[in-house]
């Protein structure tokens, strides 16, 4: 069965051929209608394009207008505010310490301006705890109503002591009425540096201290502060410039006496940063934005600086011989000295982002902060600026282009803000300290955000806090008294804590080799971190080497282990004659006998170039079978010695030794000899035949100008038992002028020999 396919017909091959010119003219003419529609939509859209280029631009230059014109400036500094609240306060660095001038200072001292006499005694007591740099950020101008011996004496401390910087304070607006005399204007433009060119605020007039101190003080630093619009402070000019001569802030110049770089050389600009250099080779670079002034990363309001005291606590502890805690407090750290009174407190204080009225203090020691830490704030450079504009700019046009009405205004609200917080950023390596909980939980949002807010917030540490940290040096400054009992330093095992002095702890020890029991000091805590202590410790065991006398400790050995100093004596059973007074006064013939001992003790040693300039009942040991005899020999002075000099561990004029014992002659910077320890031996002695020191500490104030000016009342007064001849002995002792006292403690020795004869003294060899 065949299949035949049919062969189309002539008609239907004519219909085809018919119907194929209709069907191409038709697709001709959607071919034409498509090309006709995209021309016209590629017009358009670059219709859009210019119009959304021409948005941007014009937007661009609106908001660049404006933000040089300032106009954001407000809202910028807001959210500079809304960002250190945010991150909240942290705490300072733990080498600053504040000393304020509070109310309760103020009301000891009866009113404001305290008595300059006392910044002088708390100079000294800083001094005495081995402070690394005292900022004293205060104006002492020309008053006529301070007596002229407190000028001169808070102008001899200054001026005996080179880590001390005094304030000066510049201002912008016109000249001062009162021209600088020659003088000061040398002494001034001698504090100044090199510094040709750079941005740096000019100053029109300064305001100094009265000439004296001005003519004393090592180092003056300014404490001009630059006001925001908003009347805030969040900046500090750390160089001003003043007749074409730069002068450093009060917190750099005391940063450089606290490394030991005193008086900065030369300063000069690279890039947006001035760099000082130092005379030792240190350098310290400053970001500065167009104004020479640079932005402040403040740590906080008062309470981020938890080493803050308040000056009558300080001179408390002083005046009470309480050197263990002014050591503890003060001992190698940058002390800074100012108004904290809310009564007082007018000029001296200035909104900031914690609080609306900080002392500017606190706001000098944030500045000391960054410092320290090598932690500032720092503006981008212009070009970084124009760069984000112009993306700006483009983000902007581009949400105009691209997305609906609604959504572009929002691209273009979140690009305003932008613009407002882009002109600050931290630059500042990595952070090391663990945030608190609350600020782990907000840092996605604050450093994804960074674009909205001002500050990007980083912390570095620094290598030589990190070389400490490996060498187990801070180990070392939070050693535990305790943690010791126990232990062995060599071959001495330490048994149990006895007391703690102005350097370390005295423990009860074990010699082992020798089965004795011995005294063993060991230097501790911030004492053991600075080098001054450690030579002083060292410098108290070559004194007691020098010594064999039975009425002084003897020594046995001077030893280091494992970066502890420590100190090996006699151990002397018994109690402190300090101790044996909270009792009530001696006998006078047991008080003559005790004299006697250390009258001895003091004689040998003498004669063997060494002085004690410590004398007190707490250094004084009685012995259980009556006798006494001398410990502690932390501030002797080797006569001749070059270590207890002016270039060693007591500075010319350097109050040592504890203020309620000391000799007129030791408060006036007169240097010390035999006489001063007939002084001391005389305040033991109308201590234990009285049972109160000549001269009272309450108020603390008032002990400096007593000891200079007023005459001990006569212990008789006190107690009427007392013989004529004692009384006699005692005042002699205590005569202001060192010429008028025993010439030496050898011939003091034989009037209270005389004297326990005739009071009926079972013993008075």
């Amino acid at each position: 069965m065949s299949i035949q396919t049919s062969r189309p017909t002539k008609k239907r091959r004519r219909n085809r051929e018919r119907a194929l010119p209709r069907v191409l003219q038709w697709r001709a003419f959607e071919i034409d209608m498509g090309a006709a529609m995209a021309t016209s939509d590629s017009a358009a859209r670059r219709q859009e394009i210019v119009r959304g280029l021409g948005i941007a631009l014009l937007v661009s230059l609106l908001l660049s207008a404006l933000h040089l014109a300032g106009a954001f400036e407000s809202f910028d500094l807001r959210l500079l505010d809304w960002r250190f609240r945010l991150r909240g306060e942290r705490p300072a660095s733990d080498a600053i310490a504040i000393v304020g001038v509070d109310d309760a200072t103020i009301h000891a001292y009866g009113a404001w301006p305290v008595r300059r006499d006392q910044y002088a005694l708390l100079i000294s007591a800083l001094e005495e705890a081995r402070a690394g740099a005292i900022a004293v950020d205060l104006q002492f101008p020309d008053d006529l109503n301070q007596d002229p011996a407190w000028n001169h004496l808070l102008a001899q401390v200054t001026g005996n002591h080179e880590n001390v910087v005094h304030a000066i304070r510049f201002d912008a607006e016109g000249a001062d009425p009162r021209p600088l005399t020659p003088d000061a204007e040398r002494i001034l433009r001698s504090q100044s540096l090199p510094g040709e060119g750079g941005p740096a605020p000019r100053a029109a007039s300064v305001a100094l201290p009265f000439p004296e101190l001005l003519s004393a003080a090592r180092s003056l630093g300014h404490v001009t502060a630059i006001v925001d619009p908003d009347g805030a402070i969040r900046r500090l000019p750390m160089l001003i410039r003043h007749e074409d001569l730069l002068y450093a802030s009060l917190a750099l110049r005391s940063y450089g006496a606290y490394r030991g770089w005193r008086s900065p050389e030369s300063v000069h600009w690279s890039g947006r940063a001035a760099v000082v250099e130092w005379p030792t080779g240190g350098r310290t670079r400053l970001p500065v934005g167009d104004d020479g002034s640079t932005a402040i990363d403040f740590a906080g309001d008062r309470e981020a600086f938890d080493r803050s005291y308040s000056m009558l606590k300080v001179l408390r502890w002083y005046v009470a011989g309480d050197s263990a805690r002014l050591r503890e407090a003060f001992a190698g750290k940058i002390v800074l000295i100012g108004l904290v009174s809310a009564r007082e407190l007018s000029e001296e204080v200035g909104p900031t982002p914690f609080a609306a009225a900080t002392p500017l203090v606190y706001v000098h020691a944030s500045a000391m902060d960054n410092l320290l830490r090598d932690r500032f704030l720092v503006r981008p450079p212009r070009w970084l600026h124009a760069s984000l504009l112009v993306g700006l700019g483009g983000m902007i046009g581009w949400g105009f282009v691209a997305l609906p009405i609604v959504w572009a205004g929002i691209v273009m609200g979140l690009a305003t803000v932008l613009l407002a917080g882009i002109d600050h950023a931290l630059f500042a390596g990595l952070a090391i300290d663990v945030p608190p909980t609350a600020a782990l939980a907000l840092a996605p949002l604050i450093y994804t955000a960074i674009g909205t807010h001002r500050y990007l917030f980083l912390e570095r540490r620094s290598r030589q806090r990190e070389k400490d940290i490996r060498e187990g040096r801070s180990v070392q400054q939070r050693f535990l008294p305790e943690a010791l009992i126990g232990q062995r330093l060599s071959h001495f095992e330490i048994v149990e804590k006895l007391g703690a002095g102005g350097m370390g702890v005295v423990y009860r020890g074990r010699d082992r080799h020798l089965a004795r029991d011995v005294a063993v000091k060991v230097l501790t805590g911030a004492s053991l971190a600075d080098e001054e202590m450690r030579r002083r410790f060292r410098h108290e065991a070559l004194a007691l080497s020098r010594l064999n006398h039975p009425r002084i400790a003897t020594i046995f050995d001077f030893d280091s282990q494992d970066g502890t100093d420590f100190l090996v004596m006699e151990f002397v059973p018994g109690a402190s004659l300090s101790d044996v007074l909270e009792h009530g006064p001696l006998p006078e013939s047991n008080a003559l006998a005790v004299a006697i001992d250390v009258a001895d003790a003091l004689e040998a040693a003498h004669a063997h170039g060494v002085l004690h300039r410590d004398l007190k009942p707490a250094n004084v040991m009685l012995t259980t079978d009556g006798r006494a005899k001398i410990l502690d020999f932390g501030v002797a002075k080797i006569l001749g010695d070059s270590t207890t000099t002016s270039t060693g561990l007591t500075k010319t004029g350097t109050v040592v030794g504890t203020m309620a014992y000391l000799a007129p002659e030791l408060l006036t910077g007169r240097e010390a000899d035999a006489r001063t320890d007939v002084y001391g031996l005389g305040m033991v002695l109308f201590e234990i035949l009285t049972g109160v020191r000549p001269f009272s500490i309450d108020p603390p104030h008032e002990l400096m100008h007593k000891i200079l000016n007023e005459s001990p009342p006569e212990p008789r007064g006190l107690n009427p038992k007392i013989s004529l001849r004692t009384q006699g002995i005692v005042m002699r002792a205590l005569e202001k002028d060192p010429g008028a006292r025993f010439a030496s403690a050898g011939e003091m020795l034989m009037a209270l020999r005389e004297a326990a004869v005739a009071a009926g003294s079972s013993d008075p060899t």
